[in-house]
């Protein structure tokens, strides 16, 4: 053999359909003869001899170029299948494990597919048709199996399949193509799941299945309690909604087969959980109260209502709506209601007396009086309503210049005014207006009134003073203007003239009279006017003069007031008020004949 050397032969098979045809193989290469020997061809080609070792040989039953060839090693490379008589090479070891491959044979009986089966390190397999290496081991431990062979019998349910193991002795089965394969079916214990439920799924496949594989479409799903794709009965959990296909493949050693249930799960979200808030929860009748949706588990519609039904929907919402925005109508308690709806069922949250409706802020401004004269005063009342009940006051005016944090502030205007007030309850602002008018009062003219009169000498004396019809009053004075010097006290007497417009408003004058004794006035006509003021009018300076001796002046104002009191001895006195104003001057002269007496004069200085 060409390649050989001295390598003694491991495997040796001769094709059952063409004697002729022989397959040989060391440890690493193997060869192929079509003439019962004549002549050799190495077929090693692509098999992986560097990395494991030749240990079988079998041709297939019914065509000679049909090979399988096993490799013991722990890697991938388990058996490797060529069709055209070694010419390529295919590695066919899906669903083995990475452990050496110590033999490989074909079920002859079976014609319908092939059928082969590999004894590993750890038990059989078998390999039907196109399917994956699987078990074939049931009921045997995991040992290394040496040689498998098979027992044909003229009933082919009858044949067998014998193993010879590492130390375990010889063990035999059915074969693969004489056991049913599973029939698959399944069940769940709930169709129409929420998205939180965990859904416990029953294998019912017929026949002894030995693996499972669950497949759900679509994807989005979470297996529980450590099941999985490969368990027999895995506990699944729906993570979206909607509907899932769910097939099972069962396999045993007879084969596979296929449950499929279309949109077998309707997965839903649970029922919601029903919640809501509002932004204000004690609105007055004209603010807008938004609500807010809180329910959880995605709820897909709403029923909103209200108890009492006096409520307007705003900008476009109503009961349907998932974030109504409402306007309480009546000051009164509210209870708000919402269902929340999805597939999975409804939800009802209440929640009772939830809004307070106030009445909406207001206010009304009067005052004591509309009108007042020049100089008086009217209260201003503020009164406001609805709102929080907690209420702030500003007051301004037009014209400007009144400010005020009072409720109700007294204002005495010299114009007439507008006054603004502006209530705040903290949410709120209302503002209103009063005007108030001012009356001018009545300008007084007092008439020509004496300026000093006699107490016994003098008779009464009618004082005037326009407007006419207001009242006198003062000492010695009736309320017409009677003025009688005999019962007046000697002195000043300050005499006012108060009257009252047809507005009602008032103004008063005041004059004084003096009411002097007079003492020795009878003989001024015959001595002549004894004192003399000059100038006067006069700027201050002036000079009283008499033919008499003067002992004493003294200077009043028109208040009573003592502004110049001093004592002499002269005829002719130089003085000074530095003051504008009407003065009453008393002049004691000394007399030989008529002894001291007092001559009153009237002094103005401008």
């Amino acid at each position: 053999l060409t390649g050989s050397s001295t390598t003694y032969l491991r495997s040796v098979a001769i094709a059952p359909s063409n004697s002729n045809t022989i397959y040989v193989a060391t440890l690493t290469n193997i060869w192929k003869t079509t003439n019962s020997g004549g002549s050799w061809t190495n077929i090693t080609g692509t098999l992986p001899v560097g990395s494991s070792n030749i240990t079988y040989i079998t041709v297939k039953n019914n065509d000679p170029n049909t090979v399988w060839v096993s490799f013991g090693e722990y890697n991938t490379h388990g058996v490797y299948q060529t069709t055209n008589g070694g010419t390529s090479w295919t590695n066919i070891s899906t669903g083995l494990p990475s452990l050496p491959v110590m033999c490989v044979i074909q079920n002859t009986q079976n014609t319908t597919q092939d059928e082969l089966y590999a004894g590993t390190d750890v038990g059989v397999y078998v390999k039907a048709g196109s399917a994956n290496w699987t078990p074939f081991s049931t009921g045997m431990p995991n040992v290394l199996v040496t040689e498998l062979d098979i027992y044909y019998d003229a009933t082919p349910a009858n044949s067998m399949i014998r193993a010879a193991t590492y130390g375990r002795g010889l063990w035999e089965s059915d074969l693969y193509s004489s056991i049913a394969a599973p029939d698959a079916d399944f069940l769940a214990d709930n169709i129409t799941p929420t998205i939180f439920d965990t859904v416990s799924f029953t294998d019912l496949s017929t026949n002894s299945p030995t693996s499972w594989l669950w497949a759900f479409t679509p994807t989005t799903i979470t297996f529980m309690n450590g099941t999985n794709t490969g368990s027999q009965n895995p506990q699944v959990r729906f993570d979206v909604p909607g509907s899932y296909t769910v097939s099972l493949t069962a396999t045993n050693a007879g084969g596979s087969d296929t449950e499929t249930k279309t949109n077998y799960i309707n997965a839903t979200d649970p029922p919601p959980l029903a919640d809501f808030s509002a932004d204000n929860l004690n609105p007055t009748t004209i603010d807008t109260v938004h609500f807010t949706d809180l329910s959880t588990n995605n709820p897909v519609s709403w029923l909103w209502s209200f108890t009492p039904a006096t409520v307007t929907f705003e900008n476009g919402t109503d009961q349907n709506s998932q974030n109504p925005e409402v306007t309480f109508n009546d000051v009164a308690l509210y209870t708000v209601q919402l269902i929340a709806y999805n597939a999975g069922g409804s939800d009802t949250m209440t929640k009772v007396d939830y809004i307070n409706a106030l009445e909406a802020l207001s206010v009304t401004v009067t005052a004591s009086s509309g009108f007042v004269c020049l100089g008086d005063s009217t209260q201003l009342f503020a009164a406001p309503s609805g709102g929080t009940g907690t209420y702030t006051f500003n007051w301004t005016s037009d014209p400007p210049g009144f400010n005020s944090t009072e409720q109700n502030p007294m204002v005495t205007p010299d114009q007439n005014t507008t006054y603004f007030v502006t209530v705040d309850d903290g949410n709120h602002q209302a503002t209103a207006s009063i005007d108030i008018s001012v009356l001018p009062l009545p300008v007084i003219t007092l008439g020509s009134w004496p300026d000093i009169l006699c107490h016994y000498q003098e008779p009464p004396v009618q004082l005037t003073a326009s407007p006419a019809g207001g009242t006198f009053s003062g000492n010695a004075v009736t309320p017409d203007g009677v003025f009688s010097p005999e019962v007046a006290p000697l002195g000043w007497n300050v005499i006012t003239y108060t009257y009252t417009n047809a507005d009602g408003c008032t103004a008063s004058a005041q004059d004084s009279i003096y009411v002097d004794d007079c003492v020795g006035i009878a003989e001024k006509d015959q001595t002549g006017d004894p004192v003399v003021i000059y100038p006067n009018p006069n700027t201050g300076t002036f000079s009283v003069n008499s033919n008499l001796t003067i002992t004493k002046i003294v200077i009043r104002d028109m208040t009573g007031k003592t502004v110049f009191e001093k004592s002499f001895s002269d005829k002719n006195i130089p003085l000074n008020v530095m003051f504008k104003g009407r003065y009453l001057v008393r002049v004691f002269v000394a007399d030989k004949q008529n002894g001291e007496r007092v001559i009153t004069k009237s002094l103005i200085v401008f």
